[in-house]
């Protein structure tokens, strides 16, 4: 995470994912400009304040050095959802960090 020039995707849109080196799963998520998107995950992770439980104990058990980010497929706007799902469905769930199923809905999770 540290170091890597993300600049270059300011205002492009895709689906990306969030990979643990030392175990190889994955967030995989969708956004509308990368470049904020990353940032946004870096900051909450560093605070220790990440959505995403799993993702964040990793973080804090492996540190900053063990998390990647990449771009998993550039998509237009209104393709992102659509294109996040493929992704998430073709990826085994014990090889995910991903709590949800559904690629934008949180319907039916129990906080």
């Amino acid at each position: 995470m540290k170091g890597t020039p993300y600049s270059a995707l300011h205002g492009k849109s895709g689906v990306y994912a969030i990979r643990s080196r030392a175990s190889g799963k994955l967030y995989i998520g969708s956004a509308v400009d990368l470049y904020k998107r990353f940032s946004a995950h870096g900051r909450l992770l560093r605070k220790g304040t990440h959505h995403n439980t799993p993702l964040q104990r990793a973080f804090a058990k492996r540190g900053e050095e063990d998390i990647c980010f990449f771009v998993l497929v550039q998509a237009a706007h209104d393709k992102l959802l659509e294109k996040e799902q493929e992704w998430l469905d073709k990826t085994p769930k014990a090889k995910k960090y991903n709590i949800l199923p559904e690629a934008g809905n949180s319907l039916g999770y129990k906080h």
